[in-house]
Formats: C-alpha cells, sequence, structure tokens
C-alpha cells in the first residue's frame, strides 16, 4: 500500500512539474527597445560579402562593451583615442557612439531597428544593406 502511495505521490508530483515548465517565449510581450536592449547579447552582422559576430553588454545608464571591442564602433578623431561607447535607444533606432575620456570628441552611427521581440532584435545596417541581429 506505501508502495502504490509513493508511485502516485510520484506520478502527481512529476505532472505537476512538467505543467509549471512552459516555453516563456511564446509568451512574452517585449519592453520597448531602450529597455529590452538592457543586458548582454551574441551579436551577428550579415551583409555587403562579410559575417562577423560577437558579443556585447548594455547597461541601463547608457554604455556598453564588446567582445571583440571594435564590434559594434571603434576608432580616433583627430588623433584623439575614443574608448568610451555610449549609446542612445528609442523604439525606431539606436545610435551608437565612440567618445573621448574628456567628451571632447567622438563619433556615431545610428541603425534603425527592424525587428524587436523578447529575446531577438534586428537592426537594418548601412541603409538595409546588412543586418546586424541581437540574440540571448
Amino acid at each position: 500500500m506505501k508502495n502504490q502511495f509513493f508511485h502516485w505521490a510520484f506520478f502527481v508530483l512529476s505532472i505537476a512539474m512538467l505543467s509549471a515548465c512552459s516555453d516563456d517565449d511564446d509568451n512574452c510581450t517585449p519592453t520597448a527597445v531602450p529597455t529590452n536592449i538592457i543586458g548582454t547579447w551574441n551579436i551577428q552582422i550579415k551583409g555587403l560579402g562579410f559575417s562577423e559576430s560577437g558579443s556585447g553588454t548594455f547597461n541601463a545608464d547608457g554604455t556598453f562593451s564588446t567582445v571583440p571591442e571594435d564590434l559594434l564602433i571603434d576608432g580616433e578623431l583627430n588623433g584623439k583615442a575614443l574608448p568610451v561607447k555610449k549609446y542612445v535607444a528609442d523604439s525606431t533606432s539606436v545610435t551608437f557612439r565612440a567618445v573621448a575620456i574628456d567628451n571632447s570628441a567622438s563619433i556615431g552611427n545610428t541603425v534603425d531597428v527592424k525587428s524587436n521581440a523578447c529575446n531577438k532584435i534586428v537592426f537594418d545596417v548601412f541603409g538595409g544593406l546588412a543586418t546586424m541581429t541581437f540574440s540571448r
């Protein structure tokens, strides 16, 4: 009798655990791009005969870092290094900037949001000639 009870209890517990597990992505409503972009992403850029990939971490304070470091933007202006990486996002675009430590110089690049999902953001790059995909 005890053996049947334990089998029955195990069965009920197993069913409860399985029904509690669901694919959260199916029920996910993405937040707006300025909020959704915060966190760590796998990044892939494809188009114009090239493909590059890496990862990036976007912080709530508008700063970001990537591996490789020059994945999204890098450079210098008039011989001045631009090591600080910043971004500004709205619902239709994201601007990536490389900035001098003293804020005296910067360069930037804006990409258009093509789609925004919970675990994937797709951007048009170079006027749609290439695609950049952020995925988690």
